[in-house]
């Protein structure tokens, strides 16, 4: 039987403040709000610092529908996203780590356009607080040890569309809908030296469904050959999260989520070198009302810019080496503070297979160094992003 949500949001606001617990999970930082958005860049996006719009190379980004007018090949593409660091806290260090697949897209071009089908990360929430403590039961010191963990995350599947409405500009747009789930689970164990083998450990679970509808239109613009100008706007209704199996005795809650703008540019300032810029804005504040801890911050920016050169040669092929910088404000509270991720990135690409209609398959990598600062707390991180294409037909 699942328990009312009331008692998981008693163990979620107990478990927060422990200054001596031992945590893990993707981002320790994501136990706030509704977790940590996660942005479905590419490879080529990450070491760029970029905003994942306004590319000059045709490809099928999650941010920049239009972008993909240019594909002239089925294409299928996959993003995969190691991180691993460590968590700062009085003194205090604590290490966590995941994996995610945070785009997944395939394109399929008509002689009216490129149409789409793209699997994007949203939201994550993958972590785990351990808390050790002493109980009086019965005039007895008991040592205990509360076990709080968060799995799960919000995606996205979006129908795309794309052309070509000029030599200079390409526009597309999208529709699509929110799903995943999030559970919750708290555990509290006692030790059996002092209470003996019947006393059992108490666990209190839930989990909720989550559900919502998303559109999204962007469009390219070429002022000049050497500059390619990119935008697009997603809007998102309201997202649901009911709980699982219809269980009445947890609460279905609804959350405001932003409408969310992109702009990016890339320019040639040399034959073989770019420059990329990027930014977004998103405004969180009916999201924090929502939340029953006040947990959103309000308006959310990122900015952020790179450069791309062509020089380098390896087995014949180009291999553009790239680096970035990237700053952007988290939509959640970490134990009421604004968090702030900002990190120096680098990384290369190689074709692997080319033709006259584009590359038939493709390697990206991105590493980068970040951290993410909340007053007294700051989380120190390495991500790795590999992003592969392949095109046929």
């Amino acid at each position: 039987m699942r328990p009312p949500s009331a008692l998981l949001v008693v163990a979620f606001l107990l478990s927060l403040p422990f200054t001596a617990a031992t945590l893990s999970g993707q981002s320790l930082m994501g136990a706030g709000g509704l977790g940590v958005p996660v942005d479905p860049v590419d490879a080529r996006g990450r070491a760029l610092g970029s905003a994942g719009v306004g590319y000059f190379e045709a490809t099928l980004l999650a941010h920049d529908p239009a972008l993909a007018a240019g594909l002239q090949m089925p294409t299928i593409t996959a993003t995969f996203q190691p991180t691993s660091g460590q968590l700062q806290e009085g003194g205090e260090q604590r290490d966590f780590g995941g994996s995610r697949f945070p785009h997944f897209s395939v394109s399929l071009p008509f002689e009216r356009g490129v149409f789409s089908v793209t699997f994007a990360g949203a939201l994550s929430q993958e972590w785990e607080a351990r808390h050790n403590d002493v109980l009086e039961l019965g005039g007895q010191s008991v040592a205990v040890e509360d076990v709080f963990r968060a799995r799960g995350g919000v995606s996205t599947v979006r129908l795309g569309w794309a052309r070509q409405m000029a030599p200079s500009l390409s526009v597309g747009a999208g529709a699509g809908i929110y799903l995943g789930s999030m559970e919750r689970d708290f555990s509290r164990s006692f030790d059996e030296d002092q209470v003996g083998e019947d006393v059992e450990p108490f666990r209190t679970q839930g989990r909720w469904d989550a559900q919502g509808v998303n559109a999204q239109v962007g469009a390219v613009w070429d002022p000049v050959s050497a500059l390619r100008l990119g935008g697009s706007v997603t809007w998102s209704g309201d997202l649901e999260l009911s709980p699982d199996g219809g269980d009445e005795e947890l609460e279905r809650r609804e959350y405001s989520l932003p409408l969310e703008l992109r702009a990016g540019a890339t320019g040639s300032l040399a034959p073989n070198l770019n420059l990329s810029l990027g930014v977004s804005y998103a405004d969180w504040s009916d999201t924090g009302r929502d939340l029953r801890e006040g947990g959103a911050r309000g308006s959310a920016w990122s900015y952020g810019g790179g450069l791309e050169w062509f020089g380098p040669q390896f087995l014949g092929r180009s291999l553009p080496v790239r680096v970035g910088y990237r700053s952007a404000d988290l939509p959640f509270l970490f134990k009421g503070e604004a968090v702030t991720e900002s990190g120096f990135s680098g990384g290369f690409g190689l074709n692997l297979a080319d033709t006259d209609q584009g590359a038939r398959a493709r390697f990206d990598l991105a590493v980068e160094r970040g951290e993410r600062e909340a007053a007294a707390f700051s989380e120190e991180f390495w991500r790795t992003t590999v992003t592969i294409r392949v095109a046929g037909g």
